[in-house]
C-alpha cells in the first residue's frame, strides 16, 4: 500500500492571537494526489516541499519546488500544488505571497 502525507496545512481549529501563515489557511479542495507508478514499483519513497503564493480567491499560484528528494516526485507534487483552494481562516487572511508544505510518499506495509 502506498500513502501520501500532507503537512503545513493547517486544520480547521482555533486561530492564535498571532497566527504563522499554516495557521491562516485551510485547504479546502484539492485533485487526488498521485503516487508516481514508477516510484511505487521501485518501492522508492520521497518527500517534495513546495512553496505557492495563495491568491485573495484561494487559488495557487507561482508554485516552485523548494527542496526534492527524488525528483520523480516532482511533478505529482507541482500538479497536487496547482490543483489546490484554499480559504482563509479570518478576515485579511488573504492573500498570501508565500505558503509551503511537504508532500511526503510512503510505502506503508
Amino acid at each position: 500500500m502506498v500513502a501520501v502525507l500532507i503537512d503545513g496545512c493547517a486544520a480547521p481549529d482555533q486561530v492564535p492571537n498571532r497566527p504563522n501563515d499554516d495557521q491562516r489557511v485551510s485547504l479546502v479542495s484539492h485533485d487526488k494526489v498521485i503516487y508516481p507508478i514508477e516510484m511505487a514499483r521501485a518501492s522508492i519513497q520521497g518527500r517534495v516541499v513546495i512553496d505557492c503564493a495563495i491568491a485573495a480567491d484561494g487559488t495557487t499560484h507561482n508554485c516552485r519546488i523548494v527542496r526534492s528528494s527524488n525528483q520523480g516526485f516532482e511533478r505529482a507534487a507541482m500538479a497536487f500544488a496547482r490543483s489546490c483552494m484554499f480559504r482563509g481562516r479570518f478576515t485579511g487572511a488573504l492573500p498570501l505571497d508565500h505558503h509551503e508544505w511537504i508532500l511526503t510518499w510512503n510505502i506503508v506495509p
